[in-house]
């Protein structure tokens, strides 16, 4: 009608973007106290006492510590943390970090500068337990 040809509708798909994982932070001066599980990063500037488990990773920055037992795939430590701590893949210890008490990794990479005070057992291929 009133001389226009048929057109073609235009579809068009949207994807919806893929939740990506979340961090949780531990802000300066938080304190947090008990069993933390999370499966997503993990960020701490203050302090947790208790235990972590998580099946991603946790850092522990310049000024944030960790005092309690962990499970984790990767551990970076410019803080400071004590416990039993069995890293999956990796424990990072950075120039000003320290780390004390028990662990059990894949692999260790301490900077120069950084402590380690405790007992060390190198693994294969671990898994979460």
């Amino acid at each position: 009608m009133f001389g226009k040809k048929n057109e073609p509708v235009v579809q068009e798909t949207v994807e919806t973007p893929k939740k990506k994982n979340d961090t949780t932070i531990i802000g300066e001066g938080v304190v947090i106290k008990g069993t933390f599980n999370t499966k997503d990063p993990m960020e701490v500037y203050g302090r947790v006492e208790g235990d972590v488990v998580s099946t991603s990773d946790v850092f522990v920055y310049e000024g944030g510590s960790m005092e309690g037992n962990g499970v984790m795939q990767v551990l970076d430590v410019e803080g400071y943390v004590n416990g039993e701590i069995k890293c999956l893949e990796v424990a990072k210890i950075r120039p000003t970090g320290k780390l004390s008490g028990s662990l059990a990794t894949v692999r260790l990479q301490p900077e120069d500068g950084s402590t380690f005070d405790g007992k060390l057992l190198m693994i294969q291929g671990a898994k979460a337990e």
